[in-house]
C-alpha cells in the first residue's frame, strides 16, 4: 500500500495536459479527463482502505487505441503534438494503474 501511495502522491505532480484547441480532438480530451477522474477515485478510495471489485481499476486500451489512430490519421502537426502529450499522460496513468492492480 505504501507503494501505491507514494506512486499516486507523484502521480498527482504530473500536469495534466492541455485541452484541445481543435474540436477534433473534443472527445479524446474528455475520454481522457473522465478516466483520469475514475483511476482517481478508484485509488483514493483503495488508499481509505475500502474494497474494490476487480474490474475497478483497468488500464482504457480503447482510449489508447483511438488516441494512436488520431496521431496516424491527423494531418495537423499541432494536433498531433496535443494527442501524443495525451498519450503520454495516459502512460503514467497506466504505470499507477499496475501499481494498484499489484496492491489488490
Amino acid at each position: 500500500m505504501t507503494n501505491l501511495k507514494e506512486t499516486y502522491e507523484n502521480f498527482k505532480g504530473v500536469k495534466f495536459p492541455q485541452s484541445p484547441i481543435n474540436e477534433a480532438l473534443d472527445d479524446l480530451f474528455t475520454n481522457l479527463v473522465q478516466y483520469d477522474s475514475f483511476i482517481a477515485g478508484a485509488i483514493d478510495r483503495v488508499l481509505k482502505g475500502k474494497p474494490l471489485k476487480l474490474n475497478e481499476i483497468y488500464f482504457d486500451h480503447e482510449l489508447e487505441k483511438k488516441l494512436k489512430l488520431f496521431v496516424l490519421e491527423s494531418g495537423n502537426d499541432k494536433d498531433i503534438k496535443v494527442a501524443i502529450s495525451y498519450l503520454q499522460y495516459l502512460e503514467h496513468l497506466r504505470d499507477l494503474v499496475k501499481v494498484a492492480e499489484s496492491s489488490k
